[in-house]
């Protein structure tokens, strides 16, 4: 499976951001990523993206 990268960091530790998405970003595959190493957002492309939407948990 082709998961993408931060571009800054290089991590794979990535997860869908919290903006929007406009139509056409939709229709095209391209999605807002956050990377939970250095919490940079950015946009990527990816036709098969599964990536985990739900929040963390912590163990205490």
């Amino acid at each position: 499976m082709l998961r993408p990268r931060c571009p800054r960091c290089g991590s794979k530790r990535i997860r869908r951001g919290y903006e929007r998405r406009a139509w056409y970003q939709r229709l095209f595959g391209i999605y807002n990523l956050l990377c939970d190493h250095c919490n940079w957002l950015f946009k990527a492309f990816s036709p098969l993206f599964t990536l985990w939407e739900g929040q963390r948990t912590h163990s205490k």
